[in-house]
């Protein structure tokens, strides 16, 4: 009986606030009634049952009426009401009160409250990417304000939807952000993309573009990201309505692009779809191919420094020559053109092409304004009477060693990105502590040719320095360090990569016949800590995240970007300043965009080599008045086109 009584009061205070408080009645009900009885029983100055309980009532719930009863009897009731009334009607009473409060304000803080809202942009799902992609978005206040301004909204709202907002998220971007973080601009909503229940507390329906950023570190694996990120899509897309384009723009990072086709099928709507692991693997083996091109990679998908394509419309440039142009933007290089929606995209195009009514032209800028024309346009030229003649592509190595440190599904996709340069062989060894098995599962399911690229799986911790030392770093002639995403976290990988470098560093000879290094970098505090002299370093979430913000805000940009960081089409190199005869002698940049210009090709800044120079590293759409002297070891940045992959 006693524990049916137990089990029934657990019952009822699990029920909530309203039945803790009728609980709480009935305590003082009971109390009232008993001591009401016992004075009515004793004491017959009260004249009936009704009168008692009220007398017991008052002084259990009114610790004003202690010392008014005259007797020993009722001044010890009252006495013993008193007290009780204390602990439990005032005590209960505000313990109920300050948890339901306190509940109630934790559910608000979760955010399972549906937003009403327009024109924001909804972030579905919270990563290692989610921080940098909000930090992105803001710092791009031009576009930002562009973009508003084609929806006729007033300011920026962004609303991310997350498994579970708590303090530490908070915290979290509050610290990423810094002064940036609003309140107003940005908004929390808890629950999970994947029910369409929770999608509605972002209001999916009314936004005007949708981001779903990759993770690096879900336990499901890209192969589980991707399954969710399409489910995500057909989720949205089945419930909004029958109208295709009532539904909004939706950017999406697929790790395989081989399911880029399985997204767009999912969802009716407007649709861009950042291959993540593609475009990572496609960067670093481009550094690998031509050392220190991450410098320009850093400069063109990161706000920090330097320049980053924009696009422009000049309805009076129509008919115009794009290569013609060079000299009407003493600010910006013109690399080709694009039309609304990113269809019939051009970089790189031949002497003779000219601008359409409707096309906006590519440029590479330090900014939208830094794209304006001269107000006089130089004179319409005619193209050369004899086309360019292409040059021959930088001579590669007939075999090149590349040792990788670490492991994570990207290694898979940049093995197969190796093998796509017909005319290149690779060697790769892959030193990881996670089991060889599971590393060959994963690559068998990329098309690796056999011969052009060897792949030899090694079980070792480099981290120790004894597994370092056996595996010879010094033979290879590039070495990767990649991010293990089986750390779980971007600290712990950027851990092991800080500490990788550091005894290679201790290992490898102090001399011209080091390897070329290149570190994948999680956390940009991090990258500081790499000497450029010494190792090259990329930023993948920042680099994506980039991608992911501006995509969203100038849709046309998924087009070039596809373009100049996918297979084949045009492409970013180096060309030896000695190929155009431009060493030893003082030139502007002009000079530099003719001898380009003469082998079909763009220029788009300069790479210095030594160290001394002020400059060194790349300088991207330099100043036109400056003039430089280029020595031996400098090249000339340009965008070239394949017609294939590259093939000597």
């Amino acid at each position: 009986m006693l524990n049916q009584l137990k089990y029934w009061v657990e019952r009822l205070l699990l029920r909530g606030m309203r039945y803790r408080l009728l609980l709480v009645a009935l305590v003082i009900a009971s109390l009232s009634i008993v001591a009401g009885a016992l004075v009515w029983l004793v004491d017959p100055s009260i004249g009936n049952p009704a009168e008692a309980i009220w007398w017991a009532f008052l002084r259990l719930t009114d610790t004003g009426y202690l010392g008014d009863d005259v007797g020993n009897l009722r001044r010890t009731v009252s006495a013993v009401l008193t007290v009780l009334g204390a602990v439990i009607f005032f005590g209960a009473l505000i313990a109920i009160m300050v948890q339901g409060l306190n509940q109630g304000i934790a559910r608000l803080e979760s955010g399972t409250t549906p937003i009403v809202a327009r024109d924001h942009i909804a972030i579905l799902g919270w990563t290692n990417r989610t921080p940098q992609l909000i930090s992105e978005l803001i710092q791009s206040e031009g576009r930002v304000e562009r973009f508003l301004q084609r929806r006729g909204a007033r300011r920026l709202r962004i609303v991310v939807l997350a498994e579970e907002v708590t303090l530490a998220l908070h915290h979290q971007l509050r610290e990423r952000l810094g002064a940036s973080f609003s309140e107003r601009m940005i908004t929390f909503r808890s629950g999970s993309p994947l029910k369409y229940e929770h999608l509605r507390r972002v209001d999916v329906g009314h936004a005007a573009a949708i981001l779903i950023p990759g993770s690096d570190y879900d336990p499901a694996g890209p192969e589980g990201t991707d399954a969710n990120t399409v489910k995500i899509l057909l989720s949205i897309s089945r419930h909004g309505g029958d109208d295709p384009q009532s539904l909004p723009l939706a950017v999406a990072e697929i790790s395989d692009p081989l399911r880029a086709s399985l997204a767009r099928d999912a969802y009716r709507g407007p649709l861009e779809v950042i291959a993540g692991d593609a475009i990572v693997a496609r960067i670093v083996a481009q550094c690998v191919r031509h050392p220190g091109l991450s410098d320009v990679y850093s400069q063109i998908l990161t706000h920090s420094i330097g320049s980053e394509v924009h696009l422009r419309a000049f309805p009076q440039l129509s008919g115009r020559r794009l290569r013609g142009l060079y000299d009407a933007f003493p600010a910006a290089i013109p690399l080709g053109t694009v039309r609304t929606g990113g269809k019939h995209l051009r970089l790189n195009p031949p002497e003779d092409f000219t601008i359409a009514s409707g096309d906006r032209v590519v440029f590479l800028a330090t900014s939208h304004e830094g794209c304006e024309p001269n107000r006089s346009l130089p004179h319409e030229s005619s193209p050369p009477s004899v086309a360019p003649e292409p040059r021959a592509l930088p001579r590669m190595p007939d075999r090149r060693r590349v040792l990788v440190l670490g492991w994570s599904p990207r290694v898979s996709a940049l093995i197969a990105e190796f093998g796509r340069y017909d005319a290149e062989s690779f060697d790769v060894d892959v030193a990881s502590i996670i089991e060889t098995r599971m590393r060959d599962h994963h690559l068998s399911h990329f098309d690796v040719p056999a011969g052009r690229v060897n792949v030899k799986q090694i079980e070792s911790d480099y981290t120790v320095p004894a597994e370092m030392r056996k595996l010879d770093p010094a033979r290879y002639d590039s070495i990767v360090l990649v991010s293990s995403h089986w750390t779980g976290g971007e600290e712990q990988a950027d851990a092991r990569t800080i500490l990788a470098y550091l005894l290679l560093q201790e290992i490898l000879p102090e001399n011209d016949a080091r390897p070329a290094i290149l570190a994948e970098i999680m956390d940009e505090e991090n990258v500081a800590l790499f000497p450029r002299a010494s190792c090259e370093t990329l930023q993948p979430t920042v680099i994506l995240s980039h991608m992911l913000s501006q995509v969203v805000l100038r849709r046309e940009l998924g087009a070039v970007f596809d373009e100049l960081f996918g297979p084949g089409g045009a492409e970013i190199i180096y060309r030896s300043a000695g190929e155009y005869g431009l060493v030893g002698r003082s030139i502007r940049f002009a000079d530099a965009q003719s001898a380009a210009a003469r082998s079909g090709e763009i220029a788009l800044g300069f790479h210095f080599e030594t160290a001394a120079t002020p400059e060194a590293g790349a300088l991207l759409n330099p100043p036109r008045d400056a003039v430089y002297r280029l020595v031996s070891g400098d090249s000339i940045v340009v965008l070239t086109t394949y017609a294939s992959l590259p093939c000597l």
